[in-house]
């Protein structure tokens, strides 16, 4: 290489400049450990023929970058709250942080989980973050709510505010890597089902009221007074009362999604279906409380218990 005339006590940078020119290339192997010195040595000659050797060593140090987790958003999940309940199939996107002073180019993370409460945790291969330059926040595909980048689904017999631990193994293209772990918590649905009313289909002399020999077909509305939708809500009825036969359905009937803050008959309709039927006793007293309990359950495994008395008129 050409380093042209060098006057006496001056230093000479190949092409002339510092900065603008390289004069050397090499790749430094992954497996290298820190602080090893590389050996350079350099064979100089002039137009005279004088020659001279000199030696020079350039350290290899630890990256100025320095990568850790730093929040997750909730692209998606089965109530659309934002936040994660027991049962629900739960997609994130999680951005991660360069707090060093270099960037980190080509960085990739690998995701797991220890929790038993999650099933289907996927990706379990390598997802690429791109370069990460220093002091800086990257979300994966570069948008905190356009993408998701996990995908999970927590078990329905999940306690409320159990923690599911994740971890982030991460590397970029030089092989330097990092390990860091966050949280998510799996909180208590904000949804609260309850009775709300009921109304008389039918009955045997068509007065709109319940009285005793009569055989009843009831609607019956649910509320949901709390902040959550719930979904895919079922409810199963029963009764104690001995002035009732033929009670039916026994089994689980199912409501649909209730949203927050909402009122849902069976079948949508106040008066166009009936989910209840019985017949009471000709020997009920008049003014007796037919008590009927519901058992109320969604998709997600939560449950809920009301209940409401039907009085014999």
């Amino acid at each position: 290489m050409n380093f042209g005339d060098i006057e006496r006590n001056s230093t000479k940078w190949y092409n002339g400049y510092e900065t603008y020119y390289s004069v050397l290339q090499f790749t430094v192997s992954n497996s290298t450990p820190l602080n090893t010195e590389i050996p350079i040595k350099i064979d100089m000659s002039d137009a005279n023929g004088n020659t001279w050797t000199d030696t020079c060593k350039i350290t290899v140090s630890t990256t100025g970058a320095n990568l850790s987790y730093n929040s997750y958003y909730v692209y998606s999940e089965n109530n659309d709250d934002g936040q994660i309940n027991k049962g629900e199939t739960v997609k994130l996107n999680v951005s991660l942080k360069n707090t060093g002073s270099s960037t980190a180019k080509a960085v990739k993370a690998t995701f797991s989980t220890t929790s038993s409460y999650v099933t289907g945790f996927s990706p379990t291969t390598q997802v690429s973050y791109g370069d990460i330059a220093s002091n800086s926040v990257k979300w994966y595909n570069g948008y905190e709510t356009y993408y998701s980048v996990l995908q999970f689904t927590v078990s329905g017999s999940t306690p409320a505010n159990t923690q599911i631990p994740i971890t982030i193994s991460i590397t970029d293209e030089s092989g330097n890597t990092w390990t860091s772990t966050f949280n998510v918590t799996v909180v208590a649905t904000d949804a609260n089902i309850s009775y709300n009313s009921f109304y008389v289909y039918s009955e045997n002399n068509d007065d709109g009221q319940i009285n005793k020999g009569e055989t009843v077909k009831l609607n019956v509305s649910l509320k949901n007074t709390g902040s959550s939708t719930a979904k895919a809500v079922k409810a199963t009825f029963s009764t104690t009362s001995s002035y009732v036969t033929g009670f039916s359905p026994t089994t689980q009937v199912s409501y649909g999604d209730i949203a927050s803050n909402s009122v849902k008959w069976y079948n949508g309709y106040e008066t166009y279906y009936s989910v209840l039927q019985f017949t009471v006793s000709s020997s009920t007293p008049a003014n007796t409380n037919i008590p009927i309990n519901i058992s109320i359950v969604d998709e997600s495994n939560n449950t809920w218990s009301s209940s409401f008395n039907v009085i014999v008129q």
